[in-house]
């Protein structure tokens, strides 16, 4: 009997010169709560679980408002520069971390995948 395993797969591209790469996050269906939960905690910079509204975080004497919206917004990696805002930055290692650490240990929960494609040695007459 054959088993299958449903997946969640998050695709992004980025042109860089004359090459195109295209990235894959790959999580398979019965984990992917776990994995969103556990990026969503590595928001909270105090180490704890997140919460989206600051008015229900129970944290809020260590915490700020400000710090709380600049937290729950949107994050892309174009986004990102010396400018950025230092919990962005802190946020955006720690998923990197935590994707790396599940590569290194295996532990079946997230998968990632890089092509990169040199357009110069593509004939792009023999596609549609």
């Amino acid at each position: 009997m054959k088993e299958y395993i449903r997946v969640q797969i998050y695709v992004d591209e980025q042109y860089i010169d004359n090459y195109i790469s295209i990235g894959t996050l790959n999580i398979p269906e019965d984990k992917e709560m776990q994995v969103l939960e556990k990026l969503n905690n590595l928001r909270c910079l105090k180490n704890k679980d997140w919460i989206w509204n600051f008015e229900d975080c129970p944290y809020k004497m260590e915490c700020r408002k400000e710090w709380h919206m600049l937290n729950a917004g949107h994050i892309h990696y174009r986004e990102i520069d010396k400018s950025s805002s230092s919990a962005k930055k802190e946020i955006v290692k720690r998923w990197l971390n935590f994707l790396i650490q599940h590569n290194k240990k295996d532990l079946s929960a997230i998968y990632f995948n890089i092509l990169y494609i040199d357009l110069n040695n593509l004939n792009f007459e023999l596609f549609g």
